[in-house]
């Protein structure tokens, strides 16, 4: 799951450079609002696969993994993203993590917590 959470972040990168002609060198990745953009909606994108599917597994601990990606990816939004204020990338990825937002919180409701024990014999 590490190694492919990876690949998207790199593929991020890549589509950066081919198709917004940013240097495919880390620095300039990091400088450049487009990459940032991609990479906002490629995490959310991830966490929101983990959600959904540990939703339909019924695995509570995955969904909590996923509910800390869009943590980090707010966290992202606020730290990283908001130095390109007024550039048009910076203003459709939070209207595109709002929109992923409410999709994941319809799609993956939070699994229920394991079942209790086995009631004992009863009087």
């Amino acid at each position: 799951m590490a190694l492919a959470f990876l690949w998207l972040s790199a593929l991020a990168g890549r589509l950066a450079h081919h198709f917004g002609g940013v240097p495919f060198e880390l620095s300039a990745l990091l400088a450049s609002s487009l990459f940032q953009a991609v990479l906002t909606l490629f995490w959310m994108v991830t966490a929101i696969a983990t959600m959904i599917h540990a939703s339909r597994r019924c695995l509570r601990q995955q969904c909590f993994v996923g509910f800390a990606l869009l943590a980090v990816v707010g966290g992202k939004l606020l730290l990283f993203d908001a130095s390109g204020r007024g550039t048009v990338t910076w203003t459709l990825t939070p209207i595109g993590v709002a929109l992923l937002v409410l999709a994941v919180s319809y799609f993956a409701p939070l699994p229920p917590r394991a079942a209790a024990m086995p009631e004992q014999g009863r009087g």
